[in-house]
């Protein structure tokens, strides 16, 4: 199986930091006392409150309701009592009604998930509901409901879809570990999702230095892909950073150069434009554990690493289990400096332990003494735009934020940026380039939304 170098301009090799937990098996936590599930945990309208205080659930019950087809349901992954319907702090910092569970630690389960189902069973008239009533979506920061993003590739005629496991940033291995110990299922679910939209083609993209994983994947990708007439396999590419987003991939398999902006303004994603449906290896598996099981996602596999962490590993962690709950199985240091959601390129930091884990959360990283640096003055090295995989030039885009020449922003292309930090991680002068380029980003998308452009006024490694 041949590796694939990277085509995009830029990017870097990042320190990898995976040691602490690449061979560290799945683990399933014991439910904590208390479990906070949130309505919202995809885009579009957040599912509606279906119990009350005082009422029983079980493992698997719905206790959100879709609200419209931009929604999913939300459900119960332990069975107990609802306590109260709340409002909670999520990682990203915004807020989202939760329902409260005690859980009862019996792990009684509603009759009819965890039982073998057939997968054909789900049809291409029938998997959006299907899929909404088993809250599926995409589990990386996009969020996007999994049936809205089916059928958007299925009315673009999508012929490919990829799977991403690449798992770019450092630290992190669930997807690692899910692709290894899930093998099968991951297969299963490619092929499936395939036969749904209607795709001849499916690619699992995966980290070079994975080369074992990759060949097992690609033997049951091309046994299971003959059998339903489908070409599947899986791809080696090189790690440089940041080969896992969408739009690299697309670049570095097909050569595809797409426009950044995933929405085009007519329903359709970037992606769609090059035939192609990218979806991450945890979606994939999700899904097909639904289609084999009929069980609804509410469990995800968490790296939980970093200096501070004594115990790190990758744990298979209900949805709702508070930071502070996991945290407490890894023996963490007391004074730990900083705790990040996500990984430390793309991640967000935490002011306390107290926000609960979502479908999108892959894992937590802490840090016993983060280096925090005075910001000085721009020297106009160019390594920004020498590293960027987008081909901007960050350091002006960060000026011009500063200065509040938002509309400039737009004449040099801000809504490019992609949002992997790699202009603020090689600055020699430790300046905050890609948070002022997001501030800039912002400025513009609320001029857009509001329709009314006169309110905002003008004022590692490097890769060789």
């Amino acid at each position: 199986m041949r590796t694939i170098q990277s085509l995009f301009h830029g990017g870097i090799y990042l320190p990898s930091e995976k040691a602490l937990t690449l061979d560290a098996p799945v683990q399933a936590i014991a439910d904590p006392q208390f479990i906070f599930i949130p309505m919202r945990q995809h885009k579009g309208a957040p599912a509606v409150p279906c119990v009350q205080p005082g009422e029983l659930v079980l493992q698997g019950q719905p206790i959100g309701r879709a609200d419209g087809e931009e929604s999913v349901a939300a459900h119960s992954p332990v069975s107990g009592k609802v306590c109260a319907i709340d409002d909670i702090r999520l990682p990203d910092g915004t807020h989202s009604l939760a329902a409260v569970i005690e859980s009862d630690r019996r792990n009684e389960a509603v009759e009819h998930i965890n039982v073998p189902h057939d997968p054909a069973e789900v049809s291409e008239a029938n998997f959006a509901e299907r899929f909404a009533g088993w809250g599926l979506v995409q589990m990386s920061c996009r969020g996007m409901p999994l049936h809205r993003r089916l059928q958007i590739a299925r009315d673009n005629q999508v012929h490919t879809i990829v799977v991403n496991a690449m798992e770019s940033e450092p630290y992190l291995t669930a997807d690692h570990r899910l692709t290894v110990e899930q093998t099968l299922l991951v297969a299963l679910g490619l092929a499936h999702l395939c036969r749904l939209i209607g795709a001849d083609r499916g690619i699992v993209a995966v980290d070079h230095r994975r080369r074992e994983e990759a060949e097992l994947l690609d033997r049951l990708l091309v046994e299971h892909g003959e059998a339903l007439g489908l070409t599947l396999g899986a791809e080696c590419l090189d790690h440089l950073y940041p080969q896992g987003h969408e739009l690299m991939l697309l670049k570095t398999l097909f050569d595809e150069e797409v426009p950044v902006r995933l929405d085009d303004g007519a329903g359709g994603l970037a992606s769609d434009r090059a035939g192609v449906c990218v979806l991450g290896v945890g979606t994939v598996a999700a899904a097909a554990d639904a289609m084999l099981f009929n069980r609804p996602l509410t469990h995800r596999v968490v790296t939980v690493s970093g200096e501070a962490v004594r115990k790190p590993g990758n744990f298979l962690a209900p949805v709702g289990t508070r930071v502070f709950d996991l945290l407490a199985l890894c023996d963490v240091e007391s004074e730990y400096d900083r705790l990040v959601v996500g990984g430390p390129m793309t991640g967000v930091a935490q002011p306390d332990d107290q926000s609960v884990l979502t479908k999108q959360t892959s894992g937590l990283v802490l840090f016993g003494t983060a280096l925090v640096h005075q910001p000085g003055p721009c020297i106009r090295c160019g390594w920004c735009v020498e590293d960027c995989p987008v081909g901007i030039n960050p350091a002006l885009l960060a000026d011009l934020a500063e200065s509040g020449q938002w509309r400039r922003g737009s004449r040099f292309h801000a809504e490019t940026c992609i949002e992997c930090n790699i202009c603020s991680y090689v600055c020699p002068s430790r300046l905050p380039v890609m948070e002022r380029i997001c501030k800039l980003k912002r400025a513009l998308e609320r001029e857009e939304d509001d329709g009314a452009s006169g309110r905002v006024g003008e004022g590692a490694t490097r890769r060789t």
